[in-house]
């Protein structure tokens, strides 16, 4: 006898549920090694120097001058990423470019950055993807994909270290070993993942593999309908933060959602 659809439903979700974890738990690695390799922009797939080429006018505007352009290799699995680091010394703020290539596909975003002498990092990125892995404590992280305009996000970026970050001195690196800081940055996320038991560091030490507890989390935060509600939730936990900064006058923001 047929299945009800509602429990082919059910049962291909059940189905995800552990398919899912499996999946990820034998197939996912991450880079315990990060070695940015500054490139040429004519180098570059043209996808992703397109990419790059449509914000990078736009921070430089803002005050920032380029760093450089940057292969990280293979990161994640089955990955190649690429990142274009600037810096704006003055204000004590970094941005960068990060786009991100598989298969076809060529995802990326825009962010700002500033760390500070406390050990605080704040993050303040254009990114779509809500993370479904652990986040240290010492870094606050706001994404707002509806902000289309650098000009506008840094505004924004500005006004959260105002608020979260005001009395706190910036740190830089010396000049000329800036991608020092791409390094320490992007390096910790194995380390922090490990620590939080999402993650291992495999025997040869060359990358790390996700736990069993953190397959399952990774998968689940991933599959519908946790997803949406997560989406949704911190969605409307952003759009907070962005009206409260537009009705204390700190900021005033265009923006066409796209969340």
């Amino acid at each position: 006898m047929p299945l009800p659809l509602w429990e082919k439903i059910l049962l291909v979700w059940a189905i995800m549920h552990i398919i899912g974890p499996l999946a990820l738990r034998f197939t996912f690695r991450y880079s315990a090694r990060v070695e940015p390799a500054k490139v040429d922009p004519g180098a570059l797939p043209v996808a992703v120097r397109a990419m790059i080429n449509r914000w990078s006018s736009q921070i430089q505007s803002a005050g920032f001058s380029l760093v450089g352009i940057y292969d990280m290799g293979e990161l994640a699995s089955d990955t190649r990423s690429f990142l274009a680091y600037f810096v704006n010394r003055s204000a004590g703020d970094f941005a960068d470019i990060s786009v991100v290539t598989k298969d076809t596909k060529t995802q990326g975003y825009f962010e700002f950055s500033s760390s500070f002498t406390n050990g605080l990092t704040l993050d303040t990125n254009a990114n779509k993807t809500i993370s479904v892995t652990s986040t240290p404590s010492d870094i606050l992280i706001f994404r707002f994909p509806q902000i289309t305009s650098p000009s506008q996000l840094y505004q924004v970026h500005r006004a959260l270290i105002q608020k979260h970050a005001g009395f706190l001195h910036p740190q830089l690196p010396p000049v000329g070993e800036e991608s020092s800081r791409i390094v320490k940055q992007v390096g910790r996320f194995g380390p922090c993942q490990a620590e939080a038991g999402y993650m291992r560091l495999a025997s040869d030490g060359t990358h790390y593999r996700l736990t069993w507890k953190g397959a399952c989390l990774v998968a689940w935060k991933s599959l519908w309908p946790t997803s949406l509600i997560r989406r949704s939730l911190y969605r409307a936990r952003m759009q907070k933060v962005l009206n409260s900064l537009q009705s204390s006058g700190i900021v005033a923001i265009s923006t066409a959602s796209n969340f």
